[in-house]
């Protein structure tokens, strides 16, 4: 029996997530510094050079190569994006930067199905992208909290963090109750809305469904908590004042005495704004407005005045609605309906915590400017693709 060994593409996607959480540390100097805008972007591209080159071998060395309709749908509608994009005189750079979100999910699904490893190969990756990456944002998302007290540079707390939700669903799975709390503990910490809601929704799933000693669990973590915050107030980082002032606290309170547009920090005006341009327009309805697409935002504030050239929207299915227009939208919906609904089966196991990892990210990517910009996401879409059609040829079910 051979050993279970990691391929090359395994360990760059978990490289790219132990080490994108340390870029944003940059964002400070960003001003100051050109090459740091360029150091802050260089993740994704690296991620696509990287699994690009790894994909073209692969492809050279097999004879035979077999195209799904679903990766000939996105390539075909990807470059209608891009001619669409230029045509419609978008900015060239926000057409690049949208064809580079999507041509991160092809790549990431593309390596990942025609690696097709099998379920130990699954297992194992799903173990090493927990256990080596966790500490990594653990230790990124302390740091937000204390540079400001030991460096004198403060950072918005908002650590994108979406790893984190497969950590959760791991130590569920692994019913390390205290574990699992503390990772949630982390998702709310590192400031991010769309991961703090699917966070709090798979904890109290956790809560409610595993079989644990819930008033164990409660005194394990409160007394964990206690200790930490004892042993940092002690240091001299006050971390009571530092959440009650943070972005984390404002955002968790202001539902109670804001609207919703304020709680989602003007997301709402960006869907509305979008939308009354779109339906202004029925060639843009038919056609689409192409990649790099922008709009007048219009603020609720009369007295702030309309941003003309604004970019994206921070709700991906409304994005690909303006960006191809509807009737390619509705084929593309169709087509990532039925994709995520061949991933169907137990939610028990590693393949169940892939599953969980898969609808919590794609959720939280319905919040985000491109559905096809997580690469965990379409890694996971691959691998279960990858175990689908194995299992169809030895006649199992996963």
């Amino acid at each position: 029996m051979q050993p279970v060994r990691l391929t090359s593409g395994h360990y760059i996607i978990i490289f790219f997530y132990a080490f994108t959480p340390f870029l944003y540390f940059l964002k400070p100097f960003e001003m100051s510094y050109p090459i740091i805008s360029i150091l802050l972007r260089i993740a994704e591209p690296l991620l696509i050079l990287c699994l690009g080159v790894l994909l073209l071998r692969r492809f050279i060395r097999i004879s035979k190569f077999k195209f799904d309709v679903y990766l000939i749908c996105l390539i075909l509608f990807s470059i209608y994006g891009v001619i669409l994009g230029f045509i419609m005189n978008n900015e060239p750079r926000y057409i690049i930067s949208g064809f580079v979100h999507i041509l991160t999910g092809l790549l990431c699904y593309s390596y990942f199905k025609y690696e097709g490893a099998g379920e130990p190969v699954f297992a194992l990756f799903m173990r090493h992208m927990v256990y080596i990456t966790v500490p990594f944002y653990v230790f990124a998302i302390g740091f937000l909290y204390v540079s400001n007290k030991f460096l004198g540079t403060s950072y918005y707390i908002g650590l994108d963090c979406p790893i984190l939700l497969l950590a959760l669903f791991w130590f569920l799975q692994q019913k390390k109750a205290v574990y699992m709390l503390l990772i949630a503990g982390l998702i709310f910490l590192s400031g991010k809305r769309g991961i703090l809601l699917v966070g709090i929704l798979g904890t109290v799933f956790a809560t409610f469904t595993y079989p644990f000693s819930k008033s164990l669990l409660y005194i394990r973590s409160a007394l964990i908590v206690a200790v930490g915050i004892v042993v940092l107030q002690f240091s001299g980082v006050n971390v009571i004042d530092q959440i009650s002032n943070s972005k984390v606290y404002e955002k968790v309170t202001s539902a109670a005495n804001n609207d919703i547009n304020f709680y989602s920090a003007g997301r709402l005006e960006e869907i509305t704004s979008a939308l009354d341009e779109w339906t202004s327009n029925p060639a843009k309805i038919t056609f689409g407005s192409g990649l790099g697409f922008s709009y007048t935002f219009k603020y609720e504030d009369y007295s702030l005045p309309d941003d003309e050239d604004y970019h994206n929207i921070h709700f991906s299915p409304l994005n690909i609605l303006l960006i191809w227009g509807a009737p390619i939208s509705i084929l593309l919906a169709l087509l990532l309906a039925t994709k995520f609904w061949e991933l169907r089966g137990s939610l028990s196991g590693v393949l169940g915590i892939g599953r969980l990892t898969v609808i919590s990210l794609l959720a939280y990517s319905c919040f985000v400017f491109n559905i096809f910009q997580e690469p965990m996401l379409w890694t996971l879409v691959g691998m279960f693709s990858a175990l689908k059609n194995t299992a169809s040829r030895v006649g199992i079910s996963t």
